[in-house]
């Protein structure tokens, strides 16, 4: 895990331009597949979503909008900034849970 400064400097960053995203609906996190460092961030519609966080997450009855996969240090997420931000906090925070 990165040490705390660097953690908190990597979400101020990402605040900061999903405040600016989500100002236009245009700039929205696009769908593929993205590096941010050591992480592969994949943004997904929200079906597929679902499906690839039950394959690495099962939880029968659940429906995911994204999940953080840490054996694959992998963040999947539905084209949403506030998902994205939500999962982020998961990737680089892991003492901060709901």
């Amino acid at each position: 895990m990165a040490p705390r400064p660097i953690r908190t400097a990597l979400l101020g960053a990402a605040l900061l331009l999903a405040g600016c995203a989500s100002a236009d609906p245009r700039l929205a996190p696009r769908l593929g597949e993205h590096r941010i460092g050591p992480m592969r961030v994949v943004i997904l519609d929200e079906g597929t979503v679902d499906l690839a966080c039950q394959a690495r997450r099962p939880e029968p009855g659940r429906r995911y909008e994204g999940c953080w996969v840490p054996g694959e240090r992998t963040i999947i997420s539905r084209n949403d900034v506030g998902v994205l931000l939500h999962e982020l906090k998961h990737a680089l925070d892991r003492e901060w849970t709901h």
